[in-house]
């Protein structure tokens, strides 16, 4: 029997743990990284490992990444484990960022070959968008479900009422009379504000005061205010855990510590491996945010 494939089939989920030893649940990934990094923890691509295995019944296999992503570091060890374990089956797709941004049909690999089918990996929301009007092509963390990751919004709306899930207070403004008027009626003392769609921790803003606040200046339409939880700390820094979830079963997660309270890899955060005990309890709740997401993903697209 083909094995069935979920719309959330590679998943990265971001959690910390409270003073009160609860597991937060922050944010997800339409495109989780760190697979060099995980390799160095634990040894293994066990991620990677995962999602091949479940592709295991796909015939044809089609990396599309940009000309900016091959030149990059991480280029190398990420594709390079998929192409060693899928051999044939595996295509290359390259296209500069004028043609993903304006992306269409044919499809064409790196040895200008036509291709007319296929599952994609890819990262592109308007990409994946594009391929799916095509039914001859499977797109893997499908569009609905990238476009729930990339908006915190929408992420937030599929998680909040969860039982067994702690989520922050988070609600959405765009103007700063309305941040003002939310932190006052929800009696928010402390606040993070982040960009409604952003990455690598880019325009989080940490607030510890009404006259921070009332300083604040914004430069993006939409953004999130969080309530701030207080966290447990590690060696004296701030931390938090990225956990990788595929085709809807968790397969490990890695700690990340900062002296600064934003804490991204990209911002100097290091890693190590997280403890068997917290990992077990922090495994359900991975496995059923993602099946929230999915859920919310598809009702989303039904509605519109």
């Amino acid at each position: 029997m083909k094995k069935k494939l979920r719309p959330y089939i590679f998943a990265g989920l971001d959690f910390m743990v409270d003073k009160d030893n609860n597991i937060v649940f922050l944010e997800a990934n339409s495109n989780p990284g760190l697979m060099m990094v995980y390799k160095t923890l634990y040894g293994k691509y066990e991620p990677i490992e995962k999602f091949i295995d479940a592709l295991k019944d796909e015939k044809q296999i089609i990396f599309l990444y940009s000309q900016e992503y091959i030149e990059s570091r991480n280029y190398g060890y990420t594709f390079g484990a998929f192409r060693f374990a899928l051999g044939k089956r595996c295509r290359q797709v390259i296209l500069t960022k004028k043609q993903m941004k304006n992306f269409s049909l044919p499809l064409k690999d790196i040895k200008g070959n036509v291709i007319t089918s296929g599952t994609v990996w890819n990262s592109r929301l308007n990409v994946k968008r594009a391929l799916s009007k095509n039914k001859n092509f499977r797109i893997l963390n499908s569009a609905e479900v990238a476009a729930a990751t990339i908006d915190k919004w929408e992420t937030h709306q599929a998680v909040k009422h969860l039982r067994g899930v702690k989520v922050p207070k988070t609600f959405i403004f765009s103007t700063k009379n309305e941040l003002l008027n939310i932190v006052e009626k929800y009696n928010l003392k402390k606040v993070i504000i982040k960009p409604r769609r952003g990455t690598e921790g880019k325009g989080i803003i940490l607030v510890n005061s009404k006259k921070q606040l009332e300083r604040i200046q914004l430069s993006q339409k939409e953004f999130l205010v969080q309530e701030k939880i207080e966290l447990q700390k590690d060696k004296n820094k701030f931390w938090c855990m990225r956990a990788f979830v595929v085709n809807g079963k968790y397969v490990g997660a890695m700690k990340l510590l900062s002296k600064n309270s934003v804490v991204n890899v990209s911002r100097g955060a290091k890693t190590e491996k997280v403890e068997k005990k917290l990992q077990k309890k922090l495994a359900p709740i991975a496995e059923k945010c993602v099946r929230a997401i999915e859920a919310y993903a598809k009702k989303k697209d039904r509605l519109d």
